[in-house]
């Protein structure tokens, strides 16, 4: 049984036992160093309370140490003290492959179920705190992999210095059987303490997190109301929670550190009283409280191991407890059998009695929505806000899918179609760009994409031009989300990226919402011929768009109020005649168009654009 199996309230120790078996063969191997540490420790011991026998004390008493006596404490103590570097060293590597192969392995798990789950799961789950779990919870669950072989090793440790202990002197052994039993009892104490206040912590942690991805996405909108004072507040409430659950758990280690550091001392000390009144009595010798007295010394320290696993443990369970819930979310969607494959060229689109609620809503985002799109042909949505315009552009794609209807491409149901992703695009209003270059930007990783096809995708999108004026070109960094481009711009650099695809179904939401009207029918006229006449469904207010469209659906509250062509629409549908006016309307009396979409008449202007990031900024 593999970790992913266990339910979200496993015990730490299950946990614990399922990434030992995931990682058996690298964890075996620091086992095997940490007992050969553990052994060659108490070994160590001994070989030092044989030498002050048969090599200190002969030297003292006769005053002369000889070549020989040197020889024999330089190969036995120089020896066993070899063989113990190469099992620490052994441990050490084992067990730190053994730690980053299961963080990765987790970590690859989550990020996989963050892509598998629908976009309705994102949207009620921040990004910061989606952050949090993959990248610090993650780590918590395994942190206990760290100290776990060492412990081990410990463990074998104490078997044998209570053996070693014991042949020597028992009354000696009744010393350390007081003094390391207490110190587990202490730590199992820790354990129970520290299990809320790391929860409290993690808790705290992530919440810091989503405050400041937050803060950093909006970052124009903070600066443009001036509202940087109130959020500087909000993450300063946020960090000052998770400074106070931080110095919680340190003033609880705190508290921890010294008393497991005192008793082993108190513990050679009592070696020492007890062992001197033995030596009086004739009942040991001395070389044999040196030995005993070292062991406790050699033992001290790696006890606390142990103090480190019970203070790993609450963190295994809690860690598990945030990150198993996304998992079981991925784990419980309906199995995809993703067989059918789409072909080359343009494709069919039909959907057919679409509908789709989000979660813990009031009324359905959509309501048997039928609508179909021929190869090759070109559908507008036309709509209010909140009619379900994008969620429905969501559901034909793929990204979200249906609560109750059925999406259908190139005859297969779009669910089960396995190169869904290379042949179905979707271009939204909100344009994301990466702080790469333009040709990186538009290529995505896509290594069948040449140069040639990555600048003729942004030839046909109207981007070269500003692209190529940047100070470096298409080598030139774009910014955070595009921070360096306009909104225009943005859009541009966004479609030249579902261009370059060549893909049978284009969904274009609003898209081009923040170009210039006229460049919009340019990019949008090119778009048809650059993809070899691909199927094309467009979401838009501007009438130049809409006339683009071979049809129109009307959509309110959900649902298909009317289709038909546009002029259709305009003279036998009142709502969307209406609709259509107010669109005209609000853009004829809004802001002018951005800049960077007029200046030149051909919308390729990077100086306004850096002009007004600039501004922006001061």
């Amino acid at each position: 049984m593999s970790a992913a199996d266990l339910a979200p309230d496993a015990s730490p120790v299950r946990v614990t036992l399922a990434g030992c078996r995931e990682e058996w063969r690298w964890f075996v191997f620091s086992v095997l160093g940490a007992t050969g540490y553990g052994v060659l420790t108490v070994l160590t011991a001994s070989v030092i309370g044989g030498l002050v026998a048969d090599v200190v004390t002969p030297a003292v008493r006769e005053g002369e140490l000889t070549g020989a006596m040197a020889w024999q404490v330089a190969w036995q103590l120089g020896g066993v003290v070899f063989l113990n570097v190469i099992a620490v060293i052994v441990r050490r590597i084992a067990a730190g492959i053994t730690y980053n192969n299961l963080i990765a392995s987790t970590r690859r798990r989550v990020t996989r179920a963050y892509q598998d789950l629908p976009m309705r799961w994102h949207q009620v789950h921040p990004s910061g705190r989606l952050l949090s779990h993959a990248n610090s919870d993650v780590e918590t669950i395994w942190n206990i992999f760290q100290p776990l072989p060492m412990a081990l090793g410990v463990a074998i440790m104490l078997l044998f210095g209570f053996v070693s202990i014991f042949l020597v002197d028992v009354v000696l052994g009744f010393v350390a059987l007081v003094v390391f039993p207490l110190l587990i009892v202490i730590n199992y104490w820790f354990q129970i303490v520290m299990r809320r206040r790391v929860e409290a912590s993690q808790a705290a942690r992530a919440q810091v997190s989503t405050v400041a991805d937050e803060s950093f996405d909006g970052a124009l909108v903070v600066k443009a109301l001036g509202r940087a004072d109130s959020e500087t507040a909000r993450l300063t409430r946020s960090a000052e929670e998770l400074r106070d659950a931080n110095i919680r758990l340190g003033r609880t280690e705190g508290i921890f550190d010294p008393m497991t550091n005192a008793l082993p001392t108190l513990g050679s000390l009592a070696v020492v009283v007890v062992g001197a009144e033995r030596v009086a009595s004739g009942s040991i010798t001395a070389a044999d409280v040196v030995q005993v007295a070292y062991l406790f010394s050699l033992l001290a320290w790696p006890v606390r191991a142990f103090g480190w696993i019970l203070f790993s443990l609450p963190q295994v369970a809690i860690g598990w407890k945030r990150v198993k819930p996304i998992l079981d979310d991925a784990a419980d969607l309906p199995p995809r059998r993703r067989e059918a494959s789409l072909p080359e060229g343009p494709l069919e689109l039909r959907a057919r009695g679409v509908s789709f609620t989000y979660e813990d809503a009031d009324a359905p985002a959509l309501t048997g929505v039928d609508l179909e799109v021929p190869t090759g042909g070109s559908l507008a949505v036309v709509g209010a806000t909140g009619s379900g315009k994008s969620t429905l552009a969501q559901v034909l794609v793929g990204l979200t899918p249906p609560t109750a209807g059925v999406v259908e491409v190139g005859g297969h149901d779009i669910g089960g179609v396995a190169n869904r992703e290379e042949r179905v695009a979707l271009a939204t209003q909100d344009a994301f760009v990466f702080n790469e270059s333009s040709e990186e930007n538009v290529a995505l990783g896509r290594s069948d994409l040449g140069r040639g096809e990555v600048d003729h995708a942004l030839d046909v999108a109207h981007a070269a031009t500003f692209v190529e004026a940047l100070p470096h070109g298409r080598d030139e960094a774009l910014g955070e989300r595009g921070s360096r481009l306009s909104g225009g711009q943005r859009q541009r650099i966004a479609l030249a990226r579902v261009i370059a695809g060549k893909p049978g179904l284009v969904v274009l939401d609003d898209s081009t919402s923040a170009i210039d009207p006229a460049v919009e029918g340019d990019i949008l006229t090119s778009l048809r011929s650059a993809t070899e006449g691909s199927t094309t469904v467009i979401v838009a207010h501007r009438r130049s768009s809409i006339l683009l469209a071979d049809r129109v659906v009307y959509l309110e509250n959900g649902r298909v109020a009317a289709s038909g062509r546009h002029d259709e629409l305009m003279a036998g549908h009142p709502g969307y005649a209406a609709l259509l006016s107010a669109y005209e309307v609000e853009e004829a009396e809004g802001a002018a168009p951005d800049a960077a979409d007029v200046n030149d008449g051909d919308g390729d202007d990077a100086d306004a654009s850096h002009a007004e990031v600039e501004g922006g900024r001061a």
